[in-house]
């Protein structure tokens, strides 16, 4: 979120128009509320909340996670692609030469590059998710998944 968010308020500063400053402070807000969203869903997914680490916890009522995870990837998806073409109504007002102009896209089609190597399949493997004892942490720690609580219980 902060990195979307640093491009989007990157975007306001380049804007020229008022309704392409508008248009980002839009983006922005949804973008903040989709992340809050994330974090109240998160916290609600099971009640008890410790039955989420906690196996055959009585009366455990919990939200059907993977259509949790695709309903939040969805917008997630959305918002990126928000980020990814906010450049292209953003730069046709500037009135800058044509270099400056893409000098300017240049530098915001990082903003791309990260949009495309976050919606890239292999950061989203099915593999990357649950912790094996020969591979990172990090990845364990990233993964929108809860990894296992004991290794030998991956089901990979």
């Amino acid at each position: 979120m902060a990195l979307k968010l640093s491009i989007l308020l990157q975007y306001v500063r380049i804007s020229v128009m008022s309704f392409e400053k508008r248009f980002c402070y839009v983006i922005i807000a949804i973008l903040i509320a989709q992340s809050l969203s994330m974090v109240a869903t998160h916290l609600a997914l099971c009640r008890p909340f410790y039955s989420l680490w906690t196996p055959n916890v009585p009366d455990k009522v919990c939200l059907d996670r993977t259509k949790v995870y695709y309903a939040q990837l969805g917008m997630t998806i959305v918002m990126d692609f928000a980020v990814l073409v906010a450049p292209l109504f953003i730069l046709r007002h500037l009135r800058l030469p044509w270099v400056q102009k893409l000098m300017i896209l240049v530098v915001l089609s990082f903003g791309g590059m990260y949009v495309f190597l976050h919606q890239c399949p292999p950061f989203h493997a099915p593999s990357l998710l649950y912790f094996h004892p020969t591979s990172s942490p990090l990845l364990s720690i990233t993964s929108p998944f809860p990894a296992p609580l004991h290794p030998s219980s991956s089901h990979l």
